[in-house]
């Protein structure tokens, strides 16, 4: 009786230990540390075939339904001797205002000519996000645009390698 109980015993450790070293070796890679690279308006954000400079940012009135728009102006410019899609990606920008998100399609900018900027090309764009007003309603001033990971994709799996979740954002 005392030698199955043993047997079950190192049994289930063993079970035990087995699942353990498996949520070890799948959990070991995963980043510990998460950076956020701030840049400010009107400097120069490198990213791998681009650069991204915002001219502008502007918070509009209220309309109808407690919505405001906020417009950003931005320059995007092929640092490349290739033409590249990546113009195209910018409008995937997210805003955020402190805990609030908004993504937007919206605006004044070519898509064609963004999806398709030859080398060495400049091109403005106006991007507006409808917000609610209860995320301005202290009229924070913490709008801040965080660029997709696909703009740097190379710089952020360095970093993921080297065990930091990183991003670039912009403060407005």
């Amino acid at each position: 009786m005392f030698k199955k109980k043993k047997y079950i015993l190192l049994l289930i450790t063993l079970f035990i230990l087995f699942f353990v070293y498996r949520v070890y070796i799948i959990n070991k890679n995963v980043p510990t540390e998460f950076s956020i690279e701030y840049f400010h308006k009107k400097e120069v954000i490198k990213c791998e075939n681009i650069n991204i400079k915002i001219l502008s940012s502007k918070i509009g009135d209220a309309k109808n339904n407690n919505i405001t728009p906020i417009t950003i102006e931005a320059e995007i410019k092929n640092k490349n001797d290739h033409v590249t899609t990546d113009g195209a990606l910018f409008i995937e920008t997210m805003l955020g205002i402190n805990n609030y998100t908004s993504q937007t399609n919206e605006g004044n900018f070519d898509m064609n000519n963004l999806k398709k900027m030859k080398p060495h090309q400049s091109t403005k764009i106006k991007l507006v996000y409808q917000v609610n007003d209860f995320a301005l309603e202290n009229k924070s001033k913490n709008l801040i645009l965080y660029l997709p990971t696909k703009l740097y994709n190379n710089e952020a799996h360095d970093k993921y390698n080297q065990g930091i979740r990183y991003a670039k954002a912009i403060k407005l």
